[in-house]
């Protein structure tokens, strides 16, 4: 009996590192630069559900900023020249502040302990500190490039709520990046699918709180009102099939 048991832990055992073995050696060859340099990890980097995640203090480090660890609150405040950003493990919104602002964005993968490190979606962290993130497939390599900027800079493309109110900024949810910002209460974005669209409404606003109050479809464009009941705001969502652009309109009073 004793026999057997040991046996079966040592497949268990055997199971488990088959199945660690291949992430690993796929993170393992992931690299990210800053500006052209490589940023060292102690721990590689790796991927959770699609999206690359990085040690938090290494990846801040290198772009200047100040972290600090509370272990007990399992919280990670990050000091920029801008403002402060504050991180959770678990939590997928990330908080921002300064004498100006007090405001959250949307991480759809959340910050989380492994190998003994905090890691963060580098693309995440990247946008909301002002920097451009992109892709390289044959280097298999994140490419950050830009300088840190304030998430209240007016027209940068950086994810987050839209400013002055709480409805949460398309292109942080699904990283479009925003095509036009005319006025105040209307943003525009191009290369939008339907499934797009979908995620972003019943995934990013039915979350934030907004309710679907009405939806149709008129001369090929799909169209969509929502409203907050707790922060009495409004936002129309319209969709052009033809072409793959959103249009998003806050509506006021």
């Amino acid at each position: 009996m004793i026999y057997k048991k040991i046996l079966k832990i040592a497949l268990a055992a055997l199971i488990a590192l088959a199945l660690v073995v291949p992430y690993a050696a796929l993170a393992d060859n992931i690299k990210v630069t800053i500006n052209g340099n490589n940023v060292a990890f102690d721990q590689p980097p790796v991927i959770v559900d699609g999206r690359t995640l990085v040690p938090l203090r290494a990846i801040f480090e290198a772009m200047g900023c100040t972290v600090l660890w509370d272990g007990t609150s399992q919280i990670a405040s990050v000091a920029t020249k801008f403002g402060m950003m504050t991180f959770g493990i678990g939590s997928n919104y990330i908080s921002y502040r300064n004498e100006n602002e007090d405001r959250s964005v949307f991480a759809d993968v959340p910050p989380q302990i492994i190998g003994g490190r905090t890691m963060v979606p580098v693309r995440a962290i990247a946008e909301c500190t002002g920097y451009n993130v992109s892709w390289d497939g044959d280097t298999r390599t994140v490419v950050i490039t830009g300088d840190i900027e304030g998430l209240s800079t007016p027209h940068a493309d950086i994810p987050g709520y839209y400013n002055g109110t709480q409805t949460p900024d398309f292109g942080a949810c699904l990283g479009i990046p925003l095509a036009n910002h005319a006025t105040d209460s209307e943003y525009t974005y191009n290369g939008v699918t339907g499934h797009n669209v979908s995620d972003y409404i019943e995934t990013y606003l039915v979350s934030a709180g907004f309710l679907i109050d009405d939806e149709f479809e008129a001369f090929g464009m799909f169209v969509f009102m929502l409203s907050n009941e707790k922060t009495l705001e409004s936002v129309k969502v319209s969709y052009f099939k033809s072409d793959k652009t959103l249009i998003i309109t806050l509506i006021k009073g």
